[in-house]
């Protein structure tokens, strides 16, 4: 029964480092948008673009440095990792053409943020998706 015990312990501390997130890309739900592709995603959260497909600008937010859905949405959404990011941003920051996205602390506060700012983008779990926002694209 100790074993058990201890088996259930080290799977619960490990399940959610093994499992996978969905990240899925959130728009404000009165933004006329209905669906972004991949590489449109890509260049609104490095900058490449400031304005959504079809007009208006975009406010991209993030999750903090660290944070395992960051890593992951960047991977799978830029084909880069933490250091490429680092070194992409530090190389636009250096030369004055642009800033990262502002960062939030949760995902919760990225809802919040998105449901109340028309312009606002982000990222969530699939899980966190809720009638506050409105989902774009999911990350694969």
């Amino acid at each position: 029964m100790k074993s058990l015990k201890i088996a259930t312990s080290i799977l619960t501390a490990i399940l959610p480092l093994i499992v996978c997130s969905e990240p899925v890309v959130i728009v404000n739900p009165k933004n006329p948008l209905s669906a972004l592709a991949a590489e449109q995603v890509e260049w609104l959260f490095l900058s490449k673009r400031a304005d959504f497909p079809g007009g208006g600008i975009a406010k991209p937010v993030n999750l903090p440095e660290g944070n395992r859905l960051r890593d992951e949405f960047y991977e799978k959404a830029s084909r880069k990792d933490v250091a490429q990011l680092k070194s992409y941003w530090a190389r636009l920051i250096f030369t004055g053409k642009a800033l990262p996205p502002k960062e939030l602390a949760s995902e919760a506060d990225i809802k919040k943020y998105v449901s109340s700012t028309p312009e606002g983008i982000g990222y969530v779990n699939k899980e966190s998706i809720d009638n506050t926002v409105k989902a774009v694209a999911t990350i694969r």
